[in-house]
């Protein structure tokens, strides 16, 4: 089981489901493209101290969505992009959300992930 955590308020809660220890239980911390508009340098550090738990076997899920719009489009992209650098660079898969933005997310991943990433 990989419990997605891709809003700020989940970061804290996600540590105690892994103090459980459970053999099949792991963990994926993002930022959701509704979201993209809260995401700072701070939440940012965050995760990436996140992803250094032996269960955090992801970044994600990240990405564009278009339809709702919750976020400007150019703030998801732009946090698509950091969300996707840290992810290569920490070597962690990567959970892609898109919705009504393929063309443009598809763009994106090929600018900034290497062809032999792991993607879901």
């Amino acid at each position: 089981c990989v419990q997605v955590v891709c809003f700020q308020h989940g970061f804290d809660t996600t540590p105690h489901l892994l103090a459980l220890n459970h053999d099949k239980v792991y963990v994926s911390y993002g930022i959701h493209p509704h979201a993209a508009k809260e995401y700072t340098d701070e939440i940012e550090s965050q995760i990436i101290s996140l992803m250094s738990h032996p269960k955090t076997v992801a970044w994600g899920e990240c990405g564009l969505d278009f339809f709702k719009n919750m976020s400007e489009e150019q703030t998801q992209i732009s946090v698509f992009k950091r969300q996707l650098s840290n992810a290569v660079k920490l070597q962690k898969p990567i959970v892609i959300h898109t919705r009504a933005a393929e063309s443009q997310t598809i763009e994106i991943m090929k600018e900034i992930i290497p062809k032999n990433h792991r993607i879901h």
